[in-house]
């Protein structure tokens, strides 16, 4: 993740690229399907 931060300041163009787009997009599903989890963990130790 530091490395495409990194590569993407010193080339805007980057962001444009389709790998990159996709690793976006694969972190944000990533960050998503963590909140959930998170979120159904809390819930069940809740109901607890």
């Amino acid at each position: 993740m530091l490395e495409s931060n990194t590569l993407v300041s010193y080339s805007p163009k980057l962001s444009y690229d389709p790998a990159h787009v996709y690793i976006r997009v694969v972190e944000k599903l990533i960050s998503l399907s963590v909140s959930a989890s998170l979120k159904w963990m809390f819930e069940a130790v809740l109901l607890i």
